[in-house]
C-alpha cells in the first residue's frame, strides 16, 4: 500500500482504501461553533440525519419497481454525497462481468458514451474494478493516470476529478457496486456510511419487492389455477364451517350465485348432509381422498362426485379447501355399459335357441287350434283359449329377444318424427280406446333426423304400452315432440304412479319390472333403438307421473 494511503471502516465493516486528502490549516481544525461540536460533527450529523430520511421514502415506495427503486436510490446517493454522476452495477455469477442497471440522471446529457454499452469486462477494468477485487470501498480523490489501479477513461468519457466505488458483498460474493464521481469535496468515511446505508436499503427493498413479487405472481396462478379448474372447488372456515371462496365450477354446477354462497354453510344452502362426518374424517386423518358424495344442486337434482379436503393456513387461520369431481356422467355411463353387456348378453342367448324354441311352439298352437275345432272339446273351448293365448305370450317374448339381438342401421333415412307419430295416430289412438285411457298429441315443428322409421314406430308403441298399463282408467297420456339446442325431444308423458328407485336404477334391464306380468323386455328394446340413433334416453318420474324423453341429434335443414 502506498504512504499516502490508509484505511478506514465503514458501518458495515468493510476495509476502505483511499488517498489522503489535502491538509488541512490548524486553525481550521481549531474552530469552534457556539454549540460545542466541532464544524465536521454537525455536517455528519446532517447528513445522517438526511440519509435516514431518505430510507424512510424508500420504504414507502409500496407501488414501485425494481428499477424505479434502483433509480431512486442512486440519485439520493448523488444528492447527498455531492457528486456529479452515478451508476450502479450488478456483478455476474461468475464474477466475470459487470451489468451497469442504473444510471445517474445527468448521465445521458454530460457523457457521449452512454447508450454504447452496459456490460464491461471486470478483468479489464480500472479503478472501479478493483474495488470488487479487492472487496472493499475506495475513494480517490485525486484521480490520475499515475496511480497503480488507473487505466484511463475512453474517448468522450466524462472527465474524472474523485471517484468512489463501495462494493455491496452477499455472503462470499460481490453482487453488485455504485460507482460515484466528482464531488465537489474530498469523499470521505461519512460518503461510504451513507452510500452503504442506502444500498443496504435498496438491497432489502428489492428483495421485500422480489417476494412481493413472488407472492403476488403465487396468489395469481392459485387464483387461475382455482378459478378455471374443471373441478368445483370451495375454501371454508373451519372453525364456522362457513364458506369464503368457491370456483366458477362450483356456482355453475351447484346453481347458486357467488354472493348467495359465500358467509353460508353447506347445510345452510342443502348442497350435502354428511359434511360433519366429512369433517371429522379430515380432522383425524389430516386430510381426505376421492371420497365418493352425493352433491344436491340448487335445482334439486342430484349429482355423484368424488370429494377430497385438506387443511390450510391462511394468515394465521385454519380453513379447508375442497376439491371435488363431478363423475355423474361417468357413473350413468357404467351403467349403461352393465345394461348394454346384459342386453348383448341377452341377444347371443336370443339368436342362439330362439328360433329352435318358436317353431316348436308354433306346431303345438296349430294342434292345438285342430283340436279347439273338434265337436267333443267345445266344452273345453275355454281352456283351449287360454292356452293358446299363453303359447301368443311365449313367442312374442321370443320375438322381443330376437329384437335385441338384430341391428338395422342399414335402413336408416332422413325422415321427420312429426310425420312418423301421426302416421301412428290412429293405431295409438285405438290402442288407449281399447284400455279405456285417454291419449293427447302436443306436437311442434322440428327438423328431420337420421331414424329408422321401423325401429322409432316400435320405440313410440313400446313406451306408450308402458304408460297406458301405468295408469287407471280414464287418466291422460301424452305424446310430444319439440326441440331443444340442437336435438329434436320426443316424449311419451303418463299420470301414473310413478317408478320406484330401485326399478329405476335398473330401468332397461331385461326382466327387471314393476309389473306381475312383465318381462321388461320392452324398455330393453327402447334403450336399444336409442342406441342405435346415437339419442339419449331421460326419465323423469314421481308421484303424478312419468315422462320418458328421447332426444335425437337434429339435421340441418
Amino acid at each position: 500500500m502506498q504512504d499516502d494511503q490508509f484505511i478506514i471502516r465503514c458501518d458495515q465493516a468493510s476495509n476502505c482504501c483511499f488517498h489522503h486528502p489535502s491538509p488541512v490549516a490548524e486553525e481550521e481544525r481549531q474552530a469552534v461553533v457556539p454549540s460545542g461540536r466541532a464544524p465536521k460533527q454537525v455536517q455528519k450529523s446532517c447528513r445522517k440525519e438526511d440519509c435516514l430520511k431518505v430510507l424512510v421514502k424508500l420504504n414507502q415506495l409500496w407501488d414501485a419497481d425494481q428499477q424505479e427503486i434502483r433509480t431512486f436510490v442512486l440519485d439520493e446517493a448523488v444528492r447527498l454525497t455531492g457528486s456529479e454522476l452515478g451508476w450502479l452495477g450488478f456483478v455476474h455469477d461468475d464474477d466475470s462481468q459487470i451489468v451497469i442497471r442504473s444510471w445517474s440522471r445527468h448521465v445521458p446529457e454530460k457523457c457521449a458514451l452512454f447508450g454504447c454499452g452496459d456490460t464491461f469486462s471486470i478483468q479489464g477494468g480500472g479503478f472501479w474494478a478493483e474495488a470488487i477485487r479487492r472487496r472493499q470501498p475506495i475513494i480517490e480523490n485525486r484521480y490520475r493516470m499515475d496511480i497503480g489501479m488507473a487505466k484511463g477513461c475512453p474517448k468522450d468519457h466524462v472527465d474524472i476529478e474523485r471517484i468512489l466505488a463501495v462494493p455491496i458483498i452477499q455472503g462470499d460474493r460481490v453482487i453488485l457496486l455504485a460507482l460515484l464521481v466528482n464531488k465537489a469535496t474530498d469523499y470521505d468515511e461519512t460518503d461510504i456510511d451513507q452510500v452503504c446505508l442506502l444500498i443496504d436499503g435498496m438491497w432489502k427493498a428489492i428483495q421485500r419487492k422480489g417476494a412481493q413479487d413472488a407472492l403476488r405472481l403465487s396468489e395469481e396462478r392459485f387464483g387461475k389455477a382455482f378459478n378455471l379448474s374443471p373441478s368445483i372447488m370451495s375454501i371454508k372456515d373451519l372453525q364456522c364451517r362457513r364458506y369464503v371462496d368457491v370456483n366458477e365450477s362450483f356456482v355453475r354446477v351447484i346453481g347458486y350465485r357467488r354472493e348467495e354462497i359465500i358467509g353460508r354453510t353447506a347445510e345452510e344452502l342443502g348442497i350435502w348432509a354428511d359434511e360433519a362426518k366429512l369433517v371429522d374424517i379430515l380432522l383425524k386423518n389430516g386430510a381426505t381422498k376421492s371420497m365418493e358424495i352425493i352433491i344436491r344442486t340448487r335445482s334439486g337434482e342430484e349429482r355423484t362426485g368424488l370429494m377430497s379436503m385438506e387443511l390450510m393456513q391462511l394468515e394465521g387461520r385454519e380453513y379447508i379447501l375442497t376439491v371435488t369431481n363431478d363423475i355423474t356422467e361417468q357413473r350413468r355411463l357404467e351403467k349403461e355399459l352393465q345394461r348394454l353387456d346384459r342386453l348383448n348378453l341377452v341377444g347371443q342367448l336370443a339368436s342362439a335357441f330362439g328360433h329352435e324354441i318358436r317353431n316348436p311352439l308354433q306346431t303345438v298352437r296349430g294342434f292345438l287350434q285342430i283340436l279347439q275345432r273338434k265337436a267333443q272339446h267345445r266344452d273345453d273351448d275355454e281352456h283351449f283359449a287360454l292356452m293358446i293365448s299363453e303359447l301368443d305370450r311365449a313367442n312374442q317374448i321370443i320375438t322381443e329377444y330376437l329384437t335385441l339381438s338384430r341391428k338395422k342401421a342399414d335402413r336408416f333415412a332422413r325422415n321427420n318424427l312429426n310425420e312418423v307419430v301421426q302416421k301412428l295416430a290412429p293405431l295409438l289412438e285405438a290402442q288407449a280406446f281399447n284400455v279405456n285411457k285417454d291419449i293427447r298429441f302436443d306436437l311442434a315443428p322440428a327438423p328431420d333426423v337420421w331414424m329408422d322409421e321401423k325401429q322409432i314406430r316400435q320405440l313410440i308403441l313400446n313406451l306408450l304400452n308402458n304408460g297406458l298399463e301405468a295408469m287407471a282408467p280414464r287418466q291422460l297420456i301424452t305424446i310430444r315432440t319439440g326441440v331443444t339446442g340442437n336435438r329434436v325431444i320426443l316424449s311419451v308423458e303418463d299420470q301414473g304412479t310413478g317408478i320406484s328407485p330401485e326399478i329405476l336404477n335398473k330401468l332397461g334391464t331385461p326382466f327387471v319390472t314393476s309389473k306381475s306380468d312383465g318381462t321388461g323386455l320392452g324398455l330393453a328394446v327402447c334403450y336399444g333403438i336409442v342406441e342405435n340413433h346415437k339419442a339419449e334416453l331421460d326419465v323423469q318420474t314421481g308421484g303424478g307421473g312419468t315422462v320418458f324423453s328421447v332426444l335425437f341429434p337434429a339435421l340441418e335443414a
